[in-house]
């Protein structure tokens, strides 16, 4: 079976059916029936606690935080949001 799913005409048949857009509607449907679920929200809670406890993940994030473009979004959006706030 793995052998014939790396056939190029076979690759391309199931690329093409892919990309049609009742299937693509079908996945995002069931996707999100799927992620609704209280036990799919539950572990994907738990895998972001535990992710966030790893210490290259906590470096990779500091290193994230400290560039500059990411500094000035952060900055923009929260005068936006406090420009929001203050509208209300």
């Amino acid at each position: 079976m793995r052998e014939y799913q790396r056939r190029p005409e076979v690759k391309a048949r199931q690329r093409e059916y892919q990309q049609r857009p009742e299937v693509k509607e079908r996945v995002r449907e069931y996707q999100r029936e799927y992620y609704q679920r209280p036990e799919v929200k539950a572990r994907q809670r738990e895998y972001q606690r535990e992710r966030y406890q790893r210490p290259e993940v906590k470096e990779r994030m500091r290193e994230y935080e400290q560039r500059p473009e990411v500094k000035a979004r952060r900055r923009e959006r929260y005068h936006r949001l406090r420009a929001a706030q203050e509208e209300e």
